[in-house]
């Protein structure tokens, strides 16, 4: 597997479903106390979805339309799986925002995988700039896109990533899997 790591300004805010086990939830802002997703630190809260690559074209859609995600378990070599972490409910310094996150991707022996640029990467952008309304849903600006190859050992690979509100001084930790078969 080759980790690709893809840098674009995707942005959503809206209606979120998926196809396989994500919530609904409603493009009007939630109350103050309401979470939109089950890890939290404070308001700030965050999901972590694995997709096939084909799906970041629907966070290119416009809000109103929603997401339709299928959620990846399994995948085969030559499979792009794309790591997408939601966020929401981060704190903002004069209408300016800044959440960021760490990324990596652990083979089935737990070793950090990767060859030449190890799946292992800090600071990310997830969202720097203004914005209204911090409690809509955002997406990470740098998508990480891992490429699975037939040398790579069947098995579980784990996804950590670690959200970081940095005005707020929230942090939230979040994993994921995806199984490898050949």
């Amino acid at each position: 597997m080759k980790p690709i790591l893809f840098v674009a300004a995707l942005l959503s805010a809206g209606l979120f479903t998926a196809c396989l086990a994500m919530p609904i939830l409603a493009a009007t802002p939630p109350a103050n106390q309401t979470k939109a997703f089950p890890n939290a630190d404070g308001p700030f809260s965050a999901a972590l979805v694995l997709v096939g690559e084909a799906s970041l074209a629907e966070f290119k859609k416009p809000a109103d339309q929603g997401l339709q995600l299928t959620l990846i378990k399994t995948a085969s070599p030559g499979d792009k799986i794309a790591a997408k972490v939601l966020f929401m409910g981060f704190a903002l310094d004069e209408g300016f925002g800044n959440v960021t996150y760490d990324i990596r991707v652990l083979r089935p022996d737990g070793q950090v995988y990767g060859t030449k640029s190890k799946a292992d990467h800090k600071g990310l952008l997830g969202f720097k700039g203004a914005t209204m309304n911090a409690t809509n849903i955002f997406n990470n600006a740098a998508t990480l896109v891992l490429d699975f190859e037939a040398t790579d050992p069947e098995g579980v690979y784990k996804i950590e990533v670690v959200v970081h509100d940095t005005i707020g001084n929230h942090h939230i930790p979040l994993s994921a899997e995806v199984t490898l078969k050949h």
